[in-house]
């Protein structure tokens, strides 16, 4: 079984009076064909679908023309989580509705994650979208004394899973975060301000992977964790040597 990791999509972005959504579209069609080669049985996107909260019209086509590609063409199925610049009531809108058409889509973090389950059941991937310390200590008022940094509120919801989670199975985690160590592009605008909630790779320990989202240089934190980075070069500074793609 074959699975695609990727993230960072930032479909809306402009730079200067136009956009990127033709480089978009190119990426859209090489993926396309990716999973036809390769016979991938699903895409993982770990947030950032659009650029910000509101966006266009185009940016919304390209996005419909993605999942229904995705989804009813290729019939591969796509799991989505929201990212730090996604409206994660619009993006999980029709959220129970879509499911039957193979696409999931988690915008609210939830206490009792439902893994989504592939390859009859022997994969479990568990959705975790950009999330705030309030949001852990609203679902877990139980361990509130010990949520005191984004750090300790993320172990509270990953040990949640894990105390659940079925270890015969082969677990996967998508997660929207900052990493500590992580280097940054100047285009991680979001990221560099918010260094102060960055985690450590040890709140992802006991999970066969993690395909983490935020961060838009390809980067592996470790041998089972990894950012796809973001398809396209969204500065011309610090991402000018990127190799770009997916996982």
């Amino acid at each position: 079984m074959k699975l695609i990791h990727t993230s960072d999509w930032h479909f809306g972005l402009r730079v200067g009076t136009g956009s990127y959504a033709e480089d978009q579209r190119h990426f859209l069609r090489q993926l396309y064909d990716l999973i036809r080669t390769e016979q991938a049985e699903a895409v993982l996107l770990s947030g950032d679908v659009y650029d910000s909260s509101v966006v266009g019209a185009e940016a919304i086509g390209l996005y419909n023309e993605a999942v229904t590609t995705l989804c009813m063409e290729l019939g591969a199925k796509l799991v989505v989580i929201a990212g730090n610049h996604d409206s994660a009531a619009r993006l999980a809108s029709c959220r129970e509705l879509l499911k039957s058409a193979g696409l999931y889509v988690t915008g609210r973090l939830e206490r009792d994650l439902a893994p989504v389950l592939l390859d009859g059941g022997r994969v479990a991937v568990y959705s975790l979208p950009f999330f705030g310390r309030d949001e852990v200590t609203a679902l877990f008022p139980e361990r509130k004394e010990e949520i005191r940094s984004q750090e300790t509120a993320t172990m509270v919801v990953c040990d949640h899973i894990r105390e659940t989670m079925d270890k015969e199975r082969f677990n996967i985690v998508l997660s929207h975060s900052l990493t500590v160590n992580a280097e940054l592009s100047d285009s991680d605008r979001s990221a560099r301000i918010g260094f102060a909630t960055a985690v450590s790779k040890d709140v992802f320990a006991g999970f066969d992977y993690v395909a983490l989202g935020h961060i838009h240089k390809p980067q592996v934190v470790a041998p089972h964790i990894r950012y796809s980075g973001s398809p396209l070069k969204y500065s011309f500074g610090s991402e000018e040597s990127q190799e770009k793609g997916v996982v």
